[in-house]
């Protein structure tokens, strides 16, 4: 079944280690450097850079693709054009996502892909997470899960990329993954998965109108066509969720802290790509590398063919928001029973299987609130490393640069629960309720604007800021340390009111 279900695609090339002659593993760290010191760094187009180290000492490479081969963040904000990121391997045991990013590259610096340069700026992380590449396991050397850290932004290596996307603000951005194809599919429905290719868009409640038709109307169309020139098997993102008394099918999840749902927040189209491969090695591997070189070049060459769209789709996403705009603090999502395709684990024949299914499309809000004109902190909280967590969200942070009286609504814990939700994301969560009233506030409190001061990552602040949201600033404890029921917490929602602050702060790293 596997061989002739899920065989090589005809006349497709891959020209990367994995595909070496007599070559049985996977790809190492130091076959990827010297592949990208060979084959893509002499290109006059490409800007190879170190965003760092991670925790375990290993190099993590970004490559920066410009028509004029500028690389500095000033130049390339300067020559105007969307920038299209492509993140791989965030999880150590997925594989085909970083084979294929070096595949993507390969391509752009020696054949006619590299046309796609005259409209978009390409900004490649062939592997994020590579101490986990390196003991091929999902997690980083910290046993923490980096897609669920990008708005907590606790680990080495979120930290680090952040910086480069704060420096090279992302237009789009395709976080490639892989799925399970068998396990507990098998065990709970005696079934395996028919698709070659799971897909979503960024999908919190918060996600700009604009994003979201561009995702559907350029994006989701290009990849169907691409994948149906190759005959690709494709389905909406999904997981078997495990946890709980009651298994059931979930919908990838509207948590903030994944690059899908991040990434989207700050203004980007964002798009999952996930090919089948976790748990069943190298098997099929060509396939599911192609999978995702095809998901690639359809994505990058339709950024290019509606580069103007998407400018302009970014600009309405980081507009300031319209007064009484409400924002949805925390939700529940629908379920219902759904079809998903599948083969027979046994004979391999085509199936569908009935399945309890949650859709994150379809929520029912359980904490709204009008959004502030702005957050502040008090000043004892208003150390350099608060300031410098604040900017590395991308976020412009002032102070009062004198006492104002101000129209404030203060949270008051009300109720600490444990909720199960998205895999590896918190579970720890308040509950609070909120009181207005006026008060002199004291010179040097920091003012983190939304609806007033230029804030083009607004979406980003009330997901930070809002006690209720799962992985906010006080569900994670860097303000408030340890939540306790009848707190009242040190961070405040500015209503109704003008505020003069001063230029924003300068980084203090």
């Amino acid at each position: 079944m596997s061989k002739e279900r899920f065989g090589d695609l005809p006349g497709f090339v891959l020209e990367t280690p994995a595909f070496a002659t007599n070559k049985k593993d996977f790809t190492t760290d130091a076959e990827l450097s010297q592949f990208l010191h060979r084959k893509i760094a002499p290109s006059p187009h490409v800007s190879w850079r170190r965003l760092g180290r991670s925790a375990g000492g290993r190099d993590m490479h970004l490559l920066v693709l410009t028509q004029d081969g500028r690389s500095d963040p000033q130049s390339v904000a300067a020559n105007r054009k969307p920038n299209v990121w492509f993140i791989a391997q965030q999880h150590g045991n997925e594989p085909a996502g970083a084979e294929a990013s070096l595949e993507l590259l390969r391509r752009l610096v020696s054949t006619d892909l590299r046309q796609v340069l005259e409209r978009v700026n390409v900004m490649v992380v062939p592997r994020a997470n590579p101490d986990g590449a390196a003991a091929f396991q999902r997690e980083t050397a910290a046993k923490a899960d980096m897609n669920r850290d990008h708005l907590a932004h606790n680990l080495h290596e979120t930290q680090k990329l952040h910086a480069a996307l704060n420096d090279y603000p992302p237009t789009v951005v395709v976080d490639a993954h892989e799925f399970t194809a068998a396990g507990r599919w098998v065990e709970r429905y005696g079934v395996v998965q028919a698709s070659d290719v799971l897909v979503q868009s960024a999908s919190h409640p918060g996600l700009a109108d604009s994003l979201k038709r561009i995702s559907k109307d350029v994006f989701e169309s290009a990849l169907q066509n691409a994948w149906g020139l190759y005959g690709l098997k494709y389905f909406t993102y999904h997981t078997l969720n495990v946890q709980g008394a009651q298994s059931f099918v979930q919908m990838g999840g509207n948590f903030s802290g994944m690059a899908r749902n991040a990434m989207g927040l700050m203004g980007a189209v964002s798009i999952l790509i996930e090919s089948r491969g976790v748990g069943i090695g190298k098997d099929n591997y060509p396939r599911r590398v192609a999978s995702h070189v095809i998901s690639m070049m359809a994505i990058l060459k339709a950024s290019a063919a509606n580069a103007e769209a998407l400018r302009a789709a970014q600009r309405e996403a980081r507009r300031h928001p319209i007064a009484g705009t409400e924002w949805v603090v925390d939700h529940t999502a629908l379920r219902e029973t759904k079809q998903i395709p599948m083969l027979d684990a046994s004979t391999g024949e085509e199936k569908t299987v009935a399945v309890e299914y949650q859709n994150s499309l379809i929520i029912n809000p359980t904490v709204q609130r009008i959004l502030p004109a702005g957050y502040i902190v008090p000043p004892y909280l208003g150390s350099a490393a608060m300031i410098a967590k604040l900017q590395a969200f991308g976020l412009n942070v002032s102070r009062l640069n004198a006492a104002q009286e101000l129209e404030l609504e203060s949270y008051t814990i009300t109720q600490l629960k444990q909720e199960a939700g998205e895999f590896g994301a918190p579970t720890e969560r308040v509950v609070t309720e909120t009181k207005r009233f006026k008060k002199m506030v004291e010179a040097g409190t920091i003012w983190v604007g939304v609806m007033q001061g230029y804030q083009p990552l607004w979406r980003v602040a009330a997901a930070l800021f809002e006690p209720e949201s799962v992985g906010s600033l006080i569900g994670t404890k860097w303000l408030g340390g340890e939540p306790v029921v009848g707190q009242v917490l040190p961070v405040m929602r500015v209503v109704g009111s003008s505020i003069v602050v001063a230029p924003q702060f300068e980084s203090m790293d």
